[in-house]
């Protein structure tokens, strides 16, 4: 899969139209015990956050300062949004699962638990604080899921087809069938034919 550096740290190229997609696309390979992960520390969690917007530098940079602090911490917060992720891909692709369904459940009610409204901004924008602490990117992507489960874009959530990938992205026309073509599709399109070339040798 293609990869980029954001801030110093290795993350994917994102490719699925919404945050709390590109948080279940930090894993590649997702039916293989031979995946790849690009959610190595709690790090590059608050960086993918502020990549797509949903902590600014403020809350990031606190974030990362306490997970210095307390590395043992930092893990465990990691391992609860790498749960997180894990529910929301298994909801989003299969059968959903109950218990899966009801841990993303108290993920976004804790997510919006720890969020409070406090007035309009000088623009006339609602305006809200949020909890800071090593919670805060779980809570961040728990809100992304909750928006991408309420909102029309999750009506059209698929995976991609190219082998070995299993990434997903949001697809109104029904018409996409991989993360990228660059990638997934040129590299199926190139299986198929080396396929078509070795059977034509067999045949003959």
């Amino acid at each position: 899969m293609a990869a980029r550096t954001v801030a110093g740290l290795t993350l994917p190229v994102p490719v699925a139209g919404h945050p709390a997609l590109e948080l279940c696309n930090t894993r590649a390979n997702w039916t293989s015990p031979d995946y790849r992960e690009y959610l190595v520390s709690l790090d590059h969690a608050v960086i993918l956050a502020v990549d797509r917007e949903l902590l600014d530098g403020a809350a990031a940079r606190e974030v990362a300062a306490r997970a210095a602090a307390d590395s043992r911490a930092a893990e465990l917060a990691l391992g609860r949004l790498l749960t997180l992720r894990r529910d929301l891909y298994a909801v989003l692709t299969a059968p959903e699962p109950a218990s899966a369904v009801r841990r993303l459940d108290r993920a976004m009610l804790a997510a919006r638990r720890r969020r409070h409204f406090v007035g309009l901004d000088e623009a006339g924008a609602p305006a809200w604080s949020r909890v800071v602490d090593l919670d805060t990117p779980l809570d961040a992507f728990a809100a992304a899921a909750e928006d991408l489960l309420t909102t029309a874009a999750g009506e059209h959530v698929r995976a991609c087809a190219g082998t070995g990938c299993g990434w997903l992205f949001t697809d109104p026309s029904h018409r996409r069938r991989w993360c990228s073509m660059q990638w997934c599709g040129n590299r199926e399109k190139a299986r198929r034919h080396a396929a078509r070339a070795a059977h034509g040798r067999t045949v003959t």
